[in-house]
């Protein structure tokens, strides 16, 4: 069968139309064709083809249809999407019923899932505007409604604040809490309950939400002050396990603290509350730096730390905390926060000068995955500065690794015998440091450096002399710093220990067991 020229333009003009929204407009599109919806749920609906008649305050929402509601109770009611049945991301608004002149009263976009939750303290025999839409106005598909008085929680605003104490709190829940007000660190923030705290220390004191009772992603602001005159004294939305909330304020012994938990977007759920004082760490300011060694460092942590001047050259970095490296040669150097027990999306800073005249050298959000490295040349003799933060303020757990360039390296040849070992530990590069450490000894246990040796000893046991003796240590340890001197740079010592009196080496009347022979090859 084939089609005629205007048949062939006709078939995909029809198909368009067919499926476009604008062929299933509802008759509620708008507020003045608003219908009624009593207690229950109601449904199902659909959003497809409808108009945004009016802007909304959340969620970017648009395509809404509208419904009016007389309230059954005196008290606060429910109005939901949350039913199974709807299938796309909602957003829901309660209005006074007035479509000339509406005035919001609850708006939401996600607190059950992708669905949504209004909760307004309603007057028996009111009739109220409800509208739902899709979120960013490019949502649509069916949705149900689910209007019930429902009960607050007792804490829903200030003047019933719970009361809570150093440690754990909770698990709380603010499901069906209504807004208190504004977050004015994420403007989406609401679903708020409160709680009250006396100060049992003078300094630091921390709120957060890190807890494995948390279930949704927290906002938080601590005040004093009392209900009605408050005072804001920190907000944060996300700091600590990705989504959860941690404030530090300046206490006071006996003074009496507020905190707001609510949800981004005005999420609902379960969550701990944890209260800490005197929490910020030691070295949460340069002037309280602590010193890093060559290798791996930590495990450290900034939960609970501030925010440091200078700004941060990189990462928008916060909630710092600060180490030294001292250089005592011109080298290069890498510190990095790479994999290891790094939990949170870090960034790093190096600077130069002292606490009070820092200039950065060098800063870097993320290198490996969401780790960070800097590598950067140093001046002999220098002290330099090393703080790590989170990417916008995150916190949690990390290591830092400090690595000193070069091509130094320790290798082993095979010359022991009986029972003793000897471990190697370090970098032989210019500046850094070798540790040399006898195990298993049973006797008397001694060291030595020197040249390439090799001489067999009491055959036909395996007793090899490695190494001549140019300096001899007594004990079970050494440890060496390698100059700063370039011309060392590729050549070599040995190292080898011995145990007079241990067993399974030469018999006696020596009596020696010896280790195998480490060479350090100084880069």
């Amino acid at each position: 069968m084939s089609l005629s020229p205007r048949a062939w333009l006709g078939a995909p003009l029809t198909l368009f139309l067919a499926a476009s929204p604008l062929a299933a407009q509802a008759a509620n599109d708008l507020c003045a064709n608003a219908i009624s919806i009593s207690s229950g749920v109601s449904g199902p609906y659909t959003n497809v083809g409808a108009n945004t008649e009016l802007a909304w305050p959340c969620g970017a929402g648009g395509v809404d249809l509208w419904f009016t509601h007389t309230a059954t109770c005196n008290g606060p009611i429910s109005f939901d999407t949350c039913d199974l049945r709807t299938n796309f991301d909602t957003t829901i608004e309660v209005l006074t019923n007035d479509c000339n002149n509406p005035v919001s009263l609850a708006c939401n976009d996600d607190a059950c899932g992708q669905r949504s939750t209004a909760i307004i303290q309603a007057t028996l025999g009111t009739t109220y505007l409800v509208r739902v839409g899709g979120y960013a106005a490019n949502r649509f598909g069916t949705f149900y409604v689910n209007i019930r008085c429902t009960t607050l929680p007792a804490n829903d605003e200030c003047a019933g604040a719970v009361t809570i104490v150093d440690g754990p709190n909770g698990p709380f829940s603010s499901v069906n809490a209504t807004d208190s007000g504004p977050f004015p660190c994420q403007a989406t923030g609401g679903s708020d309950i409160w709680f009250r705290y006396t100060s049992t220390c003078n300094g630091p004191l921390a709120f957060d939400t890190c807890s494995a009772n948390t279930t949704f992603d927290t906002v938080m602001e601590v005040y004093d002050g009392v209900c009605g005159t408050l005072n804001p004294l920190g907000c944060n939305d996300d700091a600590c396990l990705a989504t959860a909330s941690v404030v530090v304020v300046q206490a006071v012994t006996g003074g009496v603290y507020y905190v707001r938990v609510g949800g981004w977007a005005q999420r609902q759920g379960l969550f701990g509350l944890n209260v800490t004082c005197s929490a910020v760490p030691g070295n949460d300011e340069c002037t309280g730096a602590i010193p890093l060694n060559v290798g791996a460092n930590g495990p450290f942590t900034n939960l609970f730390s501030s925010d440091s001047q200078p700004a941060w050259s990189c990462a928008q970095g916060g909630s710092d905390v600060w180490f030294t490296w001292f250089a005592n040669c011109s080298t290069s150097v890498t510190v990095d926060t790479c994999p290891g027990i790094t939990d949170f999306d870090t960034a790093i800073e190096v600077l130069d000068g002292g606490c009070a005249s820092l200039f950065s050298v060098g800063c870097n959000d993320d290198s490996c995955a969401r780790a960070s490295s800097v590598t950067f040349q140093t001046t002999i003799n220098t002290l330099y500065f090393i703080r790590v933060g989170g990417y916008q303020a995150l916190q949690g757990n990390f290591n830092v690794n400090l690595t000193v360039s070069g091509a130094g390296n320790l290798s082993t040849q095979a010359t022991g015998c009986g029972t003793a070992t000897m471990v190697a530990s370090g970098q032989p590069n210019l500046g850094g440091t070798v540790s040399f450490r006898i195990d298993n000894e049973v006797g008397v246990p001694f060291l030595w450096i020197g040249l390439p040796l090799g001489v067999p000893l009491c055959p036909p046991a395996a007793c090899t002399i490695g190494a001549t003796f140019e300096s001899i240590v007594l004990g079970d340890t050494l440890q060496a710093s390698i100059p700063c001197d370039p011309t060392l740079r590729g050549g070599s010592v040995l190292i080898q220990g011995g145990d007079f009196g241990g067993s399974g080496g030469c018999p006696q009347p020596l009596q020696l067991s010896l280790t195998d022979t480490i060479q350090a090859t100084i880069g």
